[in-house]
């Protein structure tokens, strides 16, 4: 009877010391990240900790969903150095949706990649490819392979001045 208890109270303790570390490495300044799944392991010897079972991570207006998510931890500093998304990824923040069926997000260069089957939608316009890089500082993507683009102009969202539909006139 007293080895679930200590069980249970070691994995307490992990998740107290543990989880708070890598939410400050991922988290949208001054908010928080919530990860629900059915199940949760911790492996010490790999450095890493595993969800299963329809994961979902909330972290301010973006959601995360899969069926199992992977965070590996630097041993030295204690802080998430990538984590990895595995089965039915979906991934939404406002006016955004991506979808695939693994997703790698590599904290130092800043980078998720997409791959199975990857497809980006904003608004309307949908890109596909076999392999979809998303650069999160700079918001610029690269597709390679099989690109597939669906583009809607208009609902392109551009700040940059637009010229005259028609020449104006010249000023007498």
């Amino acid at each position: 009877m007293k080895q679930p208890i200590i069980l249970g109270m070691m994995t307490l303790l992990l998740l107290t010391l543990l989880l708070p570390v890598m939410a400050e490495d991922v988290a949208s300044p001054g908010g928080r990240i919530v990860i629900t799944a059915n199940k949760f392991f911790y492996y010490r010897d790999k450095n890493y900790v595993e969800y299963t079972d329809n994961v979902r991570m909330v972290d301010g207006q973006r959601v995360l969903t899969c069926a199992r998510l992977l965070v590996y931890v630097d041993p030295q500093t204690k802080k998430m150095n990538r984590a990895e998304a595995i089965g039915s990824v979906v991934m939404t923040e406002p006016g955004r949706r991506a979808v695939a069926g693994r997703a790698n997000y590599y904290r130092t260069e800043e980078k998720v990649i997409l791959q199975e089957n990857p497809v980006l939608y904003q608004d309307i316009n949908v890109i596909s490819g076999d392999l979809i890089t998303f650069f999160l500082s700079s918001e610029n993507v690269v597709v390679e392979g099989n690109v597939h683009c669906e583009l809607y102009p208009e609902q392109l969202q551009d700040t940059a001045p637009r010229a005259p539909a028609t020449p104006a006139a010249p000023a007498r």
